[in-house]
């Protein structure tokens, strides 16, 4: 359970409004999930960056990933928010902008068997996270920018790779119904994925899950899987670990209070895992 003390009043000070607590709590944790990516690309990427405050890098990203795992109340953290103090590297990404298609090219270019592409909709009202889909990268097609992938799509179109869907490129992106919503899209390399293991994975998970249907284990009978446990899953078979069965860090895992039979993934902890690295924005 949270309490909600001082900093629900810093809160409503900060905004000037009369959120609920709820909303409070769930708009500090996107800042300190976005503070956090914002973070991770400009180290993985040795960026130049201007920022007020004096704590190095790697500081920060421990700061915001404590604050998404529920310790907001971190008076280090609160500093960072109400300072402002963003990078700003996401701002106005939204491959759905025509004039985002180079950006698309540059991150393809990076992408390779196994990596992990994370899928963000700005407009989406998603309550457990700032990512809302995932999906394993199969195969890429380097003229055409274009990124075959492995995911579970949902309830109705299941999971597989076997619709032109899959084959995800600028133009899909920008007119699928499917994809269209998504704003934001984040490569992520796995560490110890080089590309034979790569292709090892991909080969096995394309076979092991085709039979597979989305969904969170409800029923014994039914071979179910999420878009994150996919991928997690599809990983485990070459012996990888991205997130262990007892470090999920999720404010999922937190919400259901035992009702649950098993922890559900969200993608957010593909991001918060030690094992991989941004690659592609």
């Amino acid at each position: 359970m949270i309490i909600y003390s001082n900093h629900i009043i810093l809160q409503l000070n900060r905004n000037k409004v009369s959120l609920i607590p709820e909303m409070l709590i769930r708009n500090d944790i996107k800042i300190a999930t976005v503070s956090y990516i914002e973070t991770k690309i400009a180290k993985n990427f040795n960026l130049d960056i201007d920022l007020a405050s004096e704590l190095e890098l790697d500081t920060l990203m421990s700061i915001y990933k404590s604050a998404i795992s529920g310790y907001i109340t971190n008076s280090l953290f609160l500093e960072q928010i109400n300072n402002n103090d963003s990078i700003g590297l996401l701002d106005g990404i939204q491959y759905n902008d025509e004039r985002k298609e180079d950006k698309w090219y540059e991150l393809s270019k990076s992408a390779k068997s196994g990596d992990i592409l994370l899928f963000m909709n700005l407009d989406s009202d998603e309550v457990y996270g700032y990512f809302n889909h995932a999906a394993l990268v199969l195969n890429v097609t380097p003229e055409l920018a274009e990124i075959h992938v492995l995911h579970a799509r949902n309830q109705e179109l299941g999971v597989e790779a076997d619709l032109p869907m899959d084959k995800l490129n600028y133009a899909m992106l920008n007119k699928n119904n499917y994809w269209r919503k998504y704003d934001v899209v984040i490569l992520f390399s796995v560490d110890g994925v080089t590309e034979d293991v790569g292709f090892s994975i991909t080969n096995q998970a394309t076979e092991k899950f085709k039979s597979y249907a989305f969904g969170f284990r409800g029923f014994k009978w039914i071979k179910e899987t999420t878009c994150v446990e996919i991928i997690r899953d599809s990983l485990k078979l070459e012996g990888i670990e991205i997130i262990s069965d007892f470090d999920y860090i999720s404010i999922l895992k937190k919400a259901f209070d035992g009702k649950m039979m098993s922890v559900v993934l969200i993608p957010d902890d593909i991001l918060l895992s030690d094992n991989v690295t941004i690659t592609g924005f």
